[in-house]
């Protein structure tokens, strides 16, 4: 599957019920166009693509089912969550995206785009769709073991949406911890594409796995709504360019 199909779905449907406040997240991309002029080039194509998509009502399409594997990193056992936890995770992550259940919003929109665990491996192989890996990265700094995170195990991002599961994530930017973060369309397909969450907040309350659903949505495109110190000027080029919310110039509480 192309995810980049999924893109317009994303910003036609994309509702008010879709993620929740968290205490931090770090959306790598934007760092990563500050030093790379290819980045940020992809970067404006995306910006076509999108304001195309939110425009024209014709590429409203039927429900996309994207296929996930759940990379689970521990460290002897820390950080592990078992696989009830992870299909947890997925219906409410899937909720989440339907405007459903605990995350229900009278002005929120469901979503054309549902997640299910992957049931071939990249060889063809039945899984189950969860990987776990034992590595001391379980314990990770955001900005400098990115890299090394996926380099352990990453399956074709052209066909999967990698979700990683550590047990601790701390920026070296901050030197506070992370919820959760997540590398945008603009590296999908490459070795860096996914999105990595805490596994204290995977699958065990809805209220937690909220940051699952506001990575996911970063995944696939969705900026924050205070993207940029926005104007409020308009919906459309300000925030995080969708109209179900209004830009604001600062972060959630």
């Amino acid at each position: 599957m192309k995810f980049q199909l999924l893109l317009f779905v994303f910003a036609l449907n994309l509702g008010g019920g879709l993620v929740r406040a968290q205490v931090e997240c770090v959306f790598l991309p934007t760092e990563q166009e500050d030093k790379s002029p290819e980045l940020l080039e992809k970067h404006l194509e995306f910006e076509k693509l999108w304001q195309l998509g939110a425009n024209d009502e014709s590429q409203r399409r039927a429900v996309e089912f994207i296929p996930v594997v759940i990379h689970i990193i521990h460290d002897q056992g820390i950080g592990d969550i078992s696989d009830a936890q992870v299909l947890k995770a997925i219906d409410f992550l899937n909720q989440g995206f339907s405007n459903q259940g605990e995350y229900y919003h009278k002005a929120g929109t469901p979503v054309e785009i549902q997640f299910c665990l992957a049931e071939q491996d990249p060889q063809g192989q039945p899984t189950s769709g969860i990987t776990r890996t034992n590595s001391s990265l379980s314990t990770l700094i955001a900005e400098e073991q990115d890299a090394k995170l996926k380099n352990l195990i990453h399956w074709d991002a052209s066909c999967y949406a990698n979700v990683y599961i550590v047990n601790e994530i701390i920026s070296s930017i901050s030197g506070r911890g992370v919820l959760g973060y997540a590398n945008g369309p603009i590296l999908h397909g490459s070795p860096l594409d996914g999105l990595v969450v805490e596994s204290a907040l995977t699958g065990r309350n809805p209220e937690n796995t909220s940051t699952l659903i506001h990575e996911m949505g970063h995944y696939l495109g969705l900026l924050h709504t205070f993207e940029g110190g926005c104007k409020n000027d308009d919906c459309m080029v300000d925030g995080d360019k969708v109209c179900d919310t209004p830009p604001d110039a600062s972060t959630a509480p």
